[in-house]
């Protein structure tokens, strides 16, 4: 069940143990100044670095721990969210530091030289990790000299380029009351009062500075992108550029189908096919991304570069049935049921809740609860899967993005 008053939420969980608060705003990472690229993650790690009574970042994290709270927070493309997990009778504590540190923020130019080193190291280890790596190289592919382009933290340069007073400016757009929203997943609402707090934070009307699709060029892409690197395993991405959130959000739930039909679980077509069948990958990952700017479609594994054109066939081979054929019954009902399922298993997740609320909320504007989810999967017809796949999946679309011992002459369409 939710609740809204102005831009608070409050989702009633039959959980009385743990609640979670948190702190949402519309600003993400695709909205970063030019030569800026990172301001919103660089951000994110100075949040709590001291308030009046803590005079140091370890002091803030060393007291919310011992209160019994976990504290965490994501810079996202379209927005960045910090949220407290804790017993329920702890929640409107965890709401008053997050209050506290929205008030009393500041930081100082040693505080920013502090960080720096940290944010360059998360930078180093997120491009040396390939397998993560590989989907920000397909954002790149997709739309090159974007701001979608960035995988949210920025690079050595711009991250020197960021000082205190870009910092405590951004603070203020960050959190102007058009951009903030707060959200509670718990059994127990929180005081009357608290939510009146709270409110005095945010405005009912919604920030209106997103970019808009005239100001965004897209028309620049890379079909075929590869990066070298000396190792055996090749990591592979097959994406499809999709339409901004306002044009696709409607049709989501039909790729979100087609993500699981091809690529989650074991009786996936990819699964069976390139690991049960062939031998071919260790597991296949999908995803669905809507963005203000765009979206995707995309299909990631590894394997080995003599097995790369067999992979890449199979795949257009399952994605191409899928327009030309009809699913049976039977066969539409069992990833329905395995969808649901790993829906189930992911909803347990406290942190994941959040994530679904929050995203339905703050970005796609919408109340959409897992009931609804699963009522507009029980209305997935075998017409819905072929139209839809026809419409955004199309071969020619399709770009590929590799990582490891491979060049474009590896490749054929």
């Amino acid at each position: 069940m939710t609740m809204d008053n102005g831009n608070y939420y409050f989702i009633k969980t039959p959980n009385n143990l743990m609640s979670v608060v948190s702190l949402w705003s519309s600003r993400g990472s695709s909205l970063d100044p030019e030569g800026k690229e990172g301001l919103s993650h660089y951000f994110e790690h100075l949040f709590f670095n001291k308030t009046r009574a803590l005079p140091n970042k370890i002091a803030v994290l060393k007291h919310i721990d011992g209160m019994g709270i976990f504290f965490n927070a994501f810079t996202k493309k379209n927005f960045v969210y910090y949220y407290m997990i804790q017993e329920i009778k702890t929640q409107e504590k965890a709401y008053e530091l997050l209050l506290q540190g929205l008030k009393d923020f500041d930081i100082s130019e040693n505080d920013i030289v502090r960080e720096r080193d940290i944010i360059i190291n998360e930078q180093n280890q997120f491009i040396d990790n390939p397998k993560l790596y590989i989907w920000n190289l397909a954002d790149r592919g997709l739309w090159p000299r974007s701001p979608l382009a960035d995988f949210g933290l920025g690079n050595k340069s711009s991250v020197y380029s960021i000082h205190r007073e870009d910092v405590l400016r951004y603070k203020e757009i960050l959190f102007s009351p058009e951009n903030v929203g707060f959200l509670t997943i718990s059994s127990s609402s929180i005081s009357q009062q608290m939510e009146k707090t709270l409110l005095k934070f945010t405005s009912t009307h919604t920030s209106t500075n997103q970019p808009s699709e005239e100001t965004m060029n897209f028309k620049d892409s890379n079909k075929l992108l590869c990066e070298y690197r000396p190792t055996e395993t090749i990591f592979l991405t097959m994406s499809f550029p999709l339409p901004k959130m306002s044009r696709i959000i409607k049709d989501k739930i039909y790729l979100d189908y087609i993500r699981n039909y091809l690529a989650s679980g074991w009786s996936s077509k990819l699964i069976e096919r390139l690991r049960l069948e062939k031998n071919y990958i260790y597991w296949a990952f999908g995803g669905v991304e809507c963005f203000n700017e765009a979206g995707y479609f995309r299909i990631s594994f590894s394997t080995l570069k003599k097995n790369i054109r067999d992979t890449l066939d199979i795949v257009i081979e399952e994605i191409q049935k899928l327009q030309q054929e009809h699913l049976g019954d039977e066969e539409l009902l069992h990833h329905k049921n395995a969808m649901k399922a790993h829906i189930l298993k992911n909803y347990m997740e406290l942190e994941n809740m959040l994530w679904w609320y929050g995203w339905n909320i703050f970005t796609a504007h919408r109340q959409h609860t897992v009931g609804d989810y699963f009522e507009a999967i029980d209305k997935i017809s075998s017409n819905d899967i072929q139209s839809i796949s026809q419409k955004y999946l199309s071969i020619d679309r399709m770009h590929i993005a590799a990582i490891g011992n491979v060049l474009e002459s590896d490749f054929r369409y």
